[in-house]
């Protein structure tokens, strides 16, 4: 196990799973020795976790922040058995990082888009093991999130000429990566067409998203495999959630649409017996609200965050 000293120091580390797997993180620490811990799981399908360390970490100051990179990511082992790339599979990783962490449950659990689908999952197998639950523009499994969705074709029938975004849905159209060296300036390309107003914080995204290690093109695959035969097991296990839950998303968001994605989830965790879910719809945001709506993002999750209740 980790005493709180060495596993919570700033900087990089790696753990052994109870399966073998190896798993690293990173952490940011608050001076306050006494700081609440905030775990943020970073998207299974290969981005890493630089976007968070150097963008959403920094919104945090009171907390500890650790970033724990999924399977396959960043210094994280490829499984053996590459059927357990799934989402709800990797909720078990934050089990193991729970456990090597010795706490009896995570103060605070934060993820983004499909990090937000592993945190969900989380809660869901784990319901008595988190205290804090908050979802940003997240993907519910078994809804329409992803490229070419029902989501996505309708933002791109809306924004394909338009000249910020014309550039985007271009390289969208164009050849798929076939390698990790092509998968990063693919994503930079496409990056544009998940905002509301690239013009004015694309480069900050771009800035964020920098890191030593190139994006996962083997982990987009085998998860996108893997989640496809997950079905509808995350939309039915959302009344199992027990814990408080901010759902907070861009009303802009062509990727993981507000309604299908963070209004179902919110709904579904309020319909069980226990959870209680909070809906946060921004305007004029697309999937990265802490950059483009910096202030009401921060606002509103500190709010939730403080909250005794």
């Amino acid at each position: 196990m980790g005493s709180a000293a060495d596993s919570l120091a700033p900087g990089v580390h790696t753990f052994t799973t109870s399966t073998g797997s190896t798993l690293s993180y990173h952490v940011t620490a608050c001076s306050s020795p006494s700081a609440p811990l905030a775990v943020i799981q970073a998207p299974g399908w290969g981005i890493g976790r630089s976007l968070y360390v150097n963008g959403l970490a920094p919104l945090l100051p009171n907390y500890t922040v650790l970033n724990l990179s999924p399977r396959g990511s960043d210094e994280s082992s490829r499984p053996d058995d590459v059927s357990t790339m799934g989402s709800m599979d990797m909720a078990e990783d934050l089990e193991s990082l729970r456990k090597y962490l010795d706490i009896p449950a995570f103060p605070v659990l934060l993820g983004h888009s499909n990090g937000g689908t592993i945190v969900l999952a989380y809660a869901e197998l784990y319901p008595t093991r988190v205290e804090k639950l908050v979802l940003i523009d997240h993907q519910l499994l078994g809804t329409d999130a992803g490229a070419r969705g029902p989501t996505w074709e309708k933002f791109k029938a809306q924004r394909e000429n338009q000249p910020q975004f014309k550039s985007a849905y271009e390289t969208w159209a164009g050849p798929r990566p076939t390698t990790d060296e092509a998968f990063a300036p693919y994503l930079d390309g496409v990056l544009p067409s998940y905002m509301h107003a690239p013009e004015k914080y694309i480069t900050q995204v771009r800035k964020d998203i920098q890191g030593p290690e190139l994006p996962k093109l083997w982990c987009l695959g085998m998860q996108g495999m893997a989640d496809s035969k997950q079905g509808e097991r995350q939309i039915d296990l959302l009344g199992q959630v027990q814990v408080r839950t901010l759902v907070i998303t861009g009303r802009e968001d062509m990727i993981c649409g507000w309604d299908t994605n963070g209004k179902r989830t919110a709904d579904g965790i309020n319909q069980g017996k226990n959870g209680t879910a909070e809906l946060v719809v921004l305007e004029e945001c697309g999937h990265f609200p802490w950059v483009e709506k910096k202030e009401q993002f921060v606002d509103k999750v500190v709010q939730f965050l403080d909250a005794s209740t």
